[in-house]
């Protein structure tokens, strides 16, 4: 229990800072962004390439996992754009 509330804690500090850096690299250059005009439809949809493991497929799945499981080694990795990763090494040499 502790573990996960510490896993918690540390994903949402992390959150809070990924906001944080991007809002900061883009305040004042932002796009704006189009309105959409047309509702999502499913054909629009599609698949990322890369994003899921290859051994996660209907035959490997088990069901739902209970509530009270504690998940481990888990890592979320997390890249900036080259624009922004650009734009925070100009702002690192300042």
């Amino acid at each position: 229990m502790f573990l996960r509330d510490a896993c918690l804690s540390a994903l949402r500090h992390l959150a809070t800072f990924s906001f944080a850096v991007i809002y900061t690299l883009g305040a004042g250059r932002a796009q704006p962004v189009e309105p959409m005009t047309n509702a999502a439809a499913d054909s629009h949809r599609f698949r990322l390439a890369s994003q899921v493991h290859p051994l996660a497929t209907a035959a490997n799945d088990r069901g739902r996992v209970d509530a009270a499981t504690t998940l481990s080694s888990i890592t979320l990795n997390f890249a900036p754009k080259a624009d922004q990763q650009a734009a925070l090494e100009a702002l690192l040499v300042r």
